[in-house]
């Protein structure tokens, strides 16, 4: 939806990305929301999904980010996924990092 800051979205940035997706009632943002969950099962999209998501989030001019946005990030986009690991990994490097996580450059399932 083009919003410059993750999880900010100014009127004017909510109403185009709603335009953008043909979306002006409830039901369709809906549908919207259920068409775009399915398509973290197609691998290419997923990785393309994956990369963008974890560049915008990010605060501007950091390499790296908090582990807790990391890992929010990771439950979000491997929901669909059913990712058996994906609680361990999570553990391991809250245990292993504690701070921050170095910028992921791409995704490999």
């Amino acid at each position: 939806m083009n919003a410059s800051t993750m999880c900010e979205y100014s009127k004017m940035e909510f109403l185009q990305g709603l335009q953008e997706l043909s979306v002006d009632t409830v039901e369709k943002f809906r549908d919207k929301i259920s068409y775009i969950r399915s398509e973290l099962n197609d691998e290419n999209k997923f990785h393309d999904i994956y990369n963008f998501a974890f560049s915008w989030a990010k605060e501007k001019g950091q390499k790296s980010m908090a582990l807790n946005i990391a890992i929010g990030m990771w439950r979000l986009l491997f929901a669909e996924k059913k990712c058996p690991l994906l609680d361990h990994w999570c553990q391991f490097l809250q245990v292993l990092l504690k701070h921050s996580v170095l910028s992921i450059s791409s995704c490999r399932t």
